[in-house]
């Protein structure tokens, strides 16, 4: 789940086909210019203005021929395997060809009656129900992946230069999946990092959700590789973590809390076998982070566990055994 402090914008040099891409700095060159093989997938945590998140550089294969090495987000927050009309562009080419050929047509004919009668959440509905699995796409040695457009409305949190998302519908294909911060690479179906973890548990999203403790509250957390900090839920410290069908029914479909300015509590956090002491969190409505409405409303309900649990630290989404390992 993108939820950042990071800058909407970090445009600076045009390629031949229009499209805007940041200046990568040398370090995210060598990052991902790294061997890699069916089960290892290097990333840096350098690229511009996603500071501390994996980002990967994958090819993909589609349709027709079309093939491309792609800018693409590795967060486990993240529902779905998604493009950005950028990362459509670099794999097929000028974005109105693409528009031909794809379901996508139907957004187009039914623009005007979108924007004047669907409120946001049943807007998501149409992109899901006319724009899911806009082709079937081999990403390593996985075929028949699935990739979504995203939104209009949703492409405006992802920075130039990002060409989209692999999210838990890639990882959950997989009996392991591994982040090694240390070595910055991604490792599918690793053996397991230690002998014993923590219960994985997953929400009416397959969001991933492990027990943790903050300050003297027992907590749930969701693991969340495209976060940069720890967010807090609101009501934690004030009553015990449980996500009802109303929360969910928020979630889903309700009005979003305007952002505010906001404090940054400093807390202390056990997750796993480690103890974080003195970090200092967020909270949902800070103002100065960058989130949509949904992830806004979402993490009003469950706190999100980002890089500074991950640092220095290799992890592990054990989905055989529904466990989480770190070491």
């Amino acid at each position: 789940m993108l939820f950042s402090l990071f800058a909407t914008s970090c445009a600076h040099t045009k390629d031949p086909r229009g499209s805007t891409p940041v200046a990568l700095p040398l370090s995210v060159q060598n990052d991902v210019a790294r061997p890699a093989d069916a089960h290892t997938i290097p990333f840096t945590l350098d690229f511009p203005d996603l500071e501390c998140l994996p980002v990967a550089l994958v090819h993909v294969s589609g349709t027709h021929g079309a093939s491309a090495d792609l800018f693409l987000l590795c967060d486990t927050g993240f529902q779905h395997n998604v493009l950005t009309k950028r990362g459509v562009e670099k794999l097929y080419g000028r974005w109105e060809t693409y528009k031909r050929k794809v379901l996508f047509s139907a957004y187009l004919r039914n623009k005007k009656i979108l924007e004047d009668t669907l409120s946001l959440y049943q807007k998501r509905r149409f992109y899901h129900q006319y724009c899911r699995e806009f082709d079937s796409l081999t990403i390593k040695h996985r075929t028949d992946v699935a990739l979504f457009f995203l939104a209009p409305n949703e492409d405006g949190l992802f920075l130039d230069g990002l060409d989209g998302v692999l999210g838990q519908d890639f990882f959950q294909s997989y009996k392991t999946v591994t982040f090694d911060y240390i070595q910055k690479v991604l490792l599918l179906d690793a053996a397991r990092i230690v002998e014993s973890g923590i219960p994985l548990t997953k929400d009416f999203r397959n969001r991933l959700l492990v027990p943790c403790h903050i300050d003297s509250s027992d907590e749930m957390g969701m693991i969340d590789t495209g976060c940069d900090a720890l967010v807090l839920r609101d009501d934690i410290g004030k009553s015990d973590f449980v996500l009802t069908d109303e929360d969910i029914a928020f979630i889903e479909t309700g009005d979003t809390p305007p952002a505010r300015a906001a404090e940054r509590p400093i807390v202390s956090v056990y997750l796993a076998t480690f103890f974080y002491e003195a970090v200092r969190a967020r909270h949902s409505f800070d103002a100065r982070v960058v989130a949509s409405d949904w992830s806004r409303r979402y993490t009003s309900k469950v706190s999100l566990l980002g890089y500074p649990f991950f640092k220095d630290h290799i992890i592990q989404l054990d989905f055989d055994n529904n466990e989480f390992l770190m070491k």
